[in-house]
């Protein structure tokens, strides 16, 4: 539907265990760690989260271990992917492993 929810996320993947339990290990891949507010990618929504941080935060997972595999900035325009160093460095896409 296009809306952007941390909540709605965490919310899946706890209800998504067949023994309602956490699980043990956790691998997400298109995660964001946004430091400051921006839009990271095209198709991700504007937003300063520590995406990684959070859903183990939620599903009580205390070690986190996030790969930044892009550090891109969407420009103004929407039209096309940036590279901007300055930007950059306050946001970031890749993978993460989330575990108990």
């Amino acid at each position: 539907d296009g809306q952007y929810s941390i909540s709605r996320i965490c919310n899946f993947l706890s209800s998504s265990s067949q023994s309602n339990t956490t699980p043990s290990i956790l691998c997400l891949q298109e995660i964001e760690s946004n430091t400051k507010h921006q839009q990271t990618r095209l198709w991700s929504a504007s937003h300063c989260h520590n995406q990684p941080n959070e859903v183990a935060s939620a599903l009580q997972l205390p070690f986190v271990h996030f790969a930044p595999a892009i550090t891109s900035v969407v420009n103004s325009t929407r039209v096309r992917e940036k590279h901007n160093a300055e930007e950059a460095r306050y946001g970031a896409f890749g993978i993460a492993i989330l575990s108990k």
